[in-house]
This record gives C-alpha cells, sequence and structure tokens, in this order.
C-alpha cells in the first residue's frame, strides 16, 4: 500500500478513515471506476494492472471494515508485505503460528530454517477483532471477492 501511503492519505487519512461514509454504499462497478479515475487524476500517474487490482482489494477491505493484507516479496526464508497500519500479522505452517514484525504499512516473517514460502498455508491480519486472510505468495491480496453489491 506505498502506492495509498504516497498518493492518496493526505485526503483519504492513513488507513482511508477520511473516506466519506458513502464508500460503504459502493458497488464493484463504481469501485473500480473511482480508483482508476483517483489514480489518474488527484495522484496523476498510472499503476500496472496488478497494482490497481492491489488498489482495489485496499478499498474493499475499507468497505468490508477488515484489515487489508497483501504479499509483496518472498525469498526462501522470508515472506514480506502490507497490511492496514495497527494490524497483528501471522503465518499458518499447519498448527504453527509464525508472528509477523509490523513496522506501519510493512510486516516481515522470517521463516524456521527448515520451511520456505510454499510450507505456508495462510496469512491472516488481524485488527480490532476482524480477521483477514491470503495466500503466501508474492501479489496475492485479502479482499479478491467483488462486492457483493
Amino acid at each position: 500500500m506505498a502506492f495509498f501511503h504516497q498518493s492518496c492519505v493526505r485526503c483519504h487519512g492513513i488507513a482511508g478513515e477520511l473516506y466519506p461514509e458513502t464508500l460503504a454504499q459502493t458497488n464493484e462497478k463504481k469501485l473500480r471506476a473511482d480508483v482508476v479515475r483517483m489514480v489518474i487524476g488527484p495522484a496523476q500517474t498510472t499503476l500496472a494492472p496488478a497494482e490497481v487490482e492491489a488498489q482495489i482489494a485496499f478499498h474493499r477491505s475499507l468497505v468490508d471494515h477488515a484489515p487489508f493484507l497483501a504479499v509483496t516479496e518472498t525469498s526462501r526464508t522470508t515472506i514480506r508485505g502490507e497490511t492496514t497500519p495497527g494490524s497483528i500479522v501471522h503465518a499458518m505452517l499447519g498448527d504453527t503460528r509464525i508472528d509477523a514484525v509490523v513496522d506501519g504499512w510493512t510486516w516481515r516473517i522470517t521463516l524456521p530454517r527448515e520451511r520456505t514460502p510454499a510450507d505456508v498455508i495462510t496469512l491472516h491480519a488481524t485488527k480490532d477483532g476482524r480477521t483477514s486472510i491470503c495466500a503466501a505468495e508474492p501479489g496475492a491480496t485479502s479482499h479478491q471477492a467483488p462486492l457483493p453489491r
């Protein structure tokens, strides 16, 4: 969510808390159009299609009032990503929980020596009693399902 942090917080708040209440009543078609319009207009830039999808997923998390979770990088022993500030992030490897180090928007999980990112079953972000889940693969995000309205 580095893009949101760099380009959108001045109007929408650090975690989107300054959006009007009407965001909760939006539908998928309008959300997609609004995200693209805001990237091109106020942010005055363009994003790759995967980055646009990540922004849309982030905005779905705002509608859902649940933390956003994204994987930005994996290596043999580390998984890195972004989350809603204030979230607690962890990975599940079967019954084993591995907590992430979270710093603002970013998080990092260092896996035990004998494990790799492919061993991670799910990633979880929890904030204010709400939990979001995503896969442990680069580019994965929570909130992949379109808005129901």
